[in-house]
């Protein structure tokens, strides 16, 4: 049975860990974004590590120190864990007065969970919409659907003069396709600093800059762990995650070993997810996994020595040209 988004909000829920959904349904059954009190995250990954995720972000790097996680299960769902709200490449603190408002505003939906007002949720999609980094097309779909109510747009607007972030808003709208306001507001120090990431991720066209500027753990710029085949896995920038599918070697690999003290040849190995997997079922085994990739071979051979696997070598060529005769 595929685990849900609704599932991982029940665990958090039974952990009796206080959170607000920031993002979820209707806009995407199988996404949440979660805000929590500052310094709970860590219980709240605590809470989700029993489940059966598949990625998992934020538990290395300064993703950990800024107090975010993400949660990825089979089947597409989802979590991300903020302990403030997104404000990157500014810290989130930067959002405080609105993250207050947040929490003071929230009022518990059908299911039970935490929801911001639906003015204070205009304003967060606003700002999720005008911060450099990736396409959020969520987040302008959020916005859509709250502006579609003309008393949540003027109170927004009223808000986020108050809290300073009327240009914010003025350009989300604009994205989103509305029509320019008569006089554009002025912008505070937080969206000059939007502005010029903005302005850099479009000058320099680099997913490694955009990625910089998202401040999520984004799949190819984060350290992520993976489990793959009964063991896990670590893996950072420039690296391929391990995926489920290739969980499919393994059988056919099995299936084929039927003698002793076997052989076995992983090549294109990256972070060493197939060749470990083996190697820690097949203790006789003598594994080698080949890669070009001298980033991929330091991941491969650190999850090697993490996991203490000792039947497994790890050499760098193309194809099987680095093996011995």
């Amino acid at each position: 049975m595929t685990f849900s988004a609704r599932d991982a909000e029940t665990a958090l829920l039974e952990a009796s860990i206080p959170f607000v959904r920031l993002l979820g349904e209707p806009v995407e059954p199988a996404v949440r974004l979660l805000l929590f009190p500052r310094g709970t995250v860590p219980s709240a990954e605590r809470a989700l590590e029993g489940t059966g995720w598949r990625y998992r972000a934020g538990h290395r790097g300064p993703h950990r120190l800024a107090g975010q996680a993400l949660f990825t299960w089979d089947g597409g769902t989802s979590v991300a864990l903020f302990s403030g709200i997104p404000a990157a490449p500014l810290p989130a603190r930067a959002l405080a007065r609105l993250e207050e408002r947040v929490w003071h505003g929230a009022r518990p939906a059908a299911d039970g969970v935490l929801e911001p007002a639906p003015v204070d949720a205009l304003l967060v999609a606003a700002v999720q919409v005008v911060r450099p980094g990736f396409p959020r097309p969520l987040w302008r779909r959020r916005l859509a659907e709250l502006e579609a109510q003309p008393e949540n747009l003027r109170d927004a607007t009223a808000a986020a003069r108050e809290l300073g972030l009327a240009a914010s808003v003025a350009l989300a709208r604009r994205l989103a396709g509305a029509r320019p306001g008569a006089a554009e507001p002025r912008r505070t120090f937080s969206e000059h600093v939007w502005a010029a990431g903005r302005r850099l991720e479009r000058a320099t066209r680099s997913r490694t800059v955009a990625a910089l500027l998202h401040g999520a753990p984004v799949p190819g710029h984060a350290v992520f762990r993976t489990r793959f085949a009964g063991i896990e896995v670590d893996s950072g920038a420039g690296v391929f995650l391990p995926v489920s599918f290739s969980e499919a070697l393994l059988t056919a690999a099995h299936e084929r070993l039927t003698e002793r003290h076997p052989t076995v040849v992983d090549v294109g190995t990256g972070c060493g997810a197939v060749a470990l997997a083996l190697a820690s079922a097949r203790s006789d085994a003598a594994v080698h996994g080949i890669d070009v990739s001298a980033r991929a071979l330091r991941w491969a051979r650190r999850n090697g020595r993490r996991l203490g696997i000792p039947n497994v070598r790890f050499r760098r060529g193309s194809l099987l040209d680095p093996l011995p005769r």
